[in-house]
């Protein structure tokens, strides 16, 4: 699959102003170089944040909002990111990663108390 976007529809060092005024989903956090929005990821309701760095995109969070077990929701979304992105490169019981682009890699953990997937430049 050729991604041309790096997190969700914007490419990294994309401006903050730029991500605000094209975002559709709903606002729900402004500030700390931060914009987050509510949306779905995959089917579940999730927080969707767009981190920058001097006011360039440079990376993106996802924090999946779900009651199933945590470890069902992390096989479904590992199975997603599979399909879209072939078999991880790096792989524990608890996380795992995957090629994303040349330059970008997506991360998987369900450490914490959800399951989050993280978008970010290597």
């Amino acid at each position: 699959m050729l991604q041309t976007d790096d997190f969700r529809s914007f490419k990294w060092g994309d401006p903050g102003y730029l991500v605000r005024k094209e975002e559709t989903a709903q606002i729900i956090y402004e500030g700390d170089e931060r914009l987050m929005y509510w949306d779905k990821y995959y089917g579940y309701d999730s927080n969707i944040t767009y981190c920058f760095n001097e006011n360039e995109l440079n990376n993106g969070y996802v924090s999946i909002q779900s009651d199933e077990d945590k470890n069902v929701t992390f096989k479904k979304i590992e199975n997603e990111l599979t399909k879209e992105y072939g078999e991880p490169y790096d792989k524990t019981k608890n996380s795992m990663k995957f090629n994303y682009k040349d330059d970008s890699v997506i991360y998987l953990s369900k450490d914490g108390l959800q399951v989050a997937v993280l978008y970010s430049m290597n």
